[in-house]
């Protein structure tokens, strides 16, 4: 434990990568200062990731860059995990394995520090126990672990002045699997708790078999505490590659359940990771993911070229032609940019924004369902928000 001191940070990876970091500072370095600057800092603590191979390698080179500044580095997670050599090339670093840091923070009720923002990531599990193929999470974060509900009522209990809850975990859809509880059991507890206060719930990313869930939907569809998006880690919509990646295989009836939800609420969206040119697709299976995301209401589409993890099943298969993966790869960035999505929201009223960072000029954030937006500081007295023009990778509103 360290007191006072200045702390830059940086989360490379997914949203249990920020709560395992944001836990880390205030358990280390109680009541330490935010710096933006990692030369001004006194300590640079850096939460890594592992999902693809690149997404490791940038890991690593950002630790490099980093370890430059001759500061107290530590570093966390699944890339340290994944490459136990670290410790040799860093000698003057500190590492946490995933391990390492399960063992340091849990059963620690720690509220984070979130230096006045509205919006905190609560940690609700770890670990998984699905079997899909091309996956090495499974195995560098362990079976599946669902923390207990008594230790997220006191968690959230601590908090104040946040407007919004994002819950996440490897696999949020599983929730309670391992104790005899469910994702809707937990909603419902949370959503009890906070019935007198303002703030909603955010979903993390969720396996899209859930959406067969008919309690599930019923809740997301009818309940005003949850936020109006969901993230689906889709991957692929060609029910053979699904099939081969040991996955859910009917996104047509998940299809159904999204305009389902949209019966009820009209402002729903969704957002999907996507998995390009795995080793089993071929042409028609990567046609029939582009026609189903042009079905679905988009706010964001994460794509990425397929990473053969070594220790996975998909490692063993024989890889598509580099070129056929950067092409199909091409065809989905452009066909759904960030730009294009947000295109149609131009002329659009835009719901319950939450403002998350600023500039000299404008403040930045994102929606209830998810579209990331920004406008300028002289229009925050609008109640009645619309879109009005693009900029990037945000929709300007006034």
């Amino acid at each position: 434990m360290i007191l006072n001191k200045k702390v830059f940070s940086l989360a490379l990876g997914c949203k249990v990568s920020q709560a395992d970091l944001a836990k880390f500072k205030e358990l280390f370095f109680p009541n330490y200062t935010e710096e933006v600057s990692a030369s001004l800092s006194d300590v640079i603590i850096l939460s890594s990731c592992a999902v693809t191979e690149n997404a490791q390698k940038e890991s690593i080179r950002i630790l490099k860059k980093f370890s430059k500044l001759n500061k107290q580095i530590y570093f966390l997670g699944c890339a340290v995990t994944a490459y136990e050599n670290l410790k040799k090339l860093f000698p003057q670093v500190i590492f946490f394995n995933n391990k390492e840091l399960e063992e340091l923070l849990s059963n620690k009720v720690i509220i984070s520090n979130y230096h006045g923002r509205k919006r905190y990531i609560l940690k609700v599990g770890d670990g998984c126990c699905r079997e899909c193929t091309y996956c090495i999470i499974r195995y560098l974060r362990g079976p599946l672990r669902s923390r207990p509900f008594e230790d997220i009522k006191k968690e959230i209990l601590m908090l104040r002045n946040v407007d919004e809850i994002v819950l996440s975990a490897i696999e949020l859809a599983l929730w309670g699997h391992d104790f005899g509880l469910n994702i809707v059991w937990l909603l419902d507890q949370i959503v009890r708790l906070l019935d007198n206060n303002n703030t909603k719930i955010r979903l993390g990313s969720i396996y899209p078999a859930l959406l067969l869930n008919k309690e599930f939907v019923n809740f997301i569809a009818n309940s005003n505490k949850i936020q109006p998006h969901l993230h689906l880690s889709l991957q692929s919509a060609s029910p053979d590659v699904l099939k081969s990646m040991k996955r859910f295989t009917n996104v047509d009836k998940v299809l159904d359940k999204i305009f389902e939800i949209r019966d009820k609420r009209d402002n729903f969206l969704v957002s999907t990771d996507i998995i390009v040119g795995y080793p089993t697709e071929s042409d028609r299976d990567f046609q029939m993911t582009i026609d189903f995301l042009d079905k679905l209401p988009l706010v964001r589409v994460h794509s990425f070229p397929f990473s053969a993890r070594k220790g996975t099943v998909a490692f063993q298969l024989k890889p598509l032609d580099k070129k056929i993966i950067l092409e199909r790869q091409k065809k989905v960035t452009e066909r759904f940019s960030q730009s294009r999505i947000l295109e149609k929201f131009i002329g659009k009223e835009i719901f319950s924004p939450l403002w998350e960072r600023e500039d000299e000029n404008y403040i930045y954030g994102h929606s209830s369902n998810y579209i990331p937006i920004k406008a300028n500081k002289s229009n925050l007295g609008i109640t009645f928000l619309k879109g009005k023009s693009l900029d990037k990778n945000y929709l300007i509103v006034g």
